[in-house]
């Protein structure tokens, strides 16, 4: 346990220094970040996307920490499988035992083209 608890800080404290140290400095007025200092914004927009790669990664790393997590989401899967299959099967038979389609049922025969439609009296 005590490993995983220095994994998600040292994690976390690797994201989120750079930001912490800018803020910081700016605050101090030490430096300015602004479209002029093309530099400054760089790194100020690479400490934001770090920030953001820690909010993005973070389910990630819990989830690769945690062995009952994980065996959790497996099981949840596989449920989730077998009610999809369940469910696509019982909703083909459905449709196989209630469709009126002459195409269906077994031993009949399509109906013709136009010809079918109209009676030998209506043809003349």
């Amino acid at each position: 346990v005590t490993k995983r608890i220095a994994a998600v800080i040292v994690f976390y404290f690797c994201c989120w220094t750079p930001q912490w140290t800018l803020n910081l400095l700016h605050l101090f007025d030490l430096i300015t970040v602004s479209w002029s200092t093309l530099t400054l914004s760089a790194i100020s927009f690479g400490a934001h996307l770090l920030v953001c790669f820690n909010s993005a990664a973070n389910p990630l790393l819990y989830a690769l920490i945690n062995r009952e997590l994980r065996q959790q989401h497996s099981i949840a899967m596989e449920k989730r499988r077998q009610s999809l299959s369940s469910a696509t099967h019982a909703a083909m038979d459905f449709i196989g035992k209630h469709s009126h389609s002459p195409f269906r049922r077994k031993g009949t025969v399509p109906p013709s083209s136009s010809a079918s439609r109209y009676s030998a009296a209506d043809r003349s």
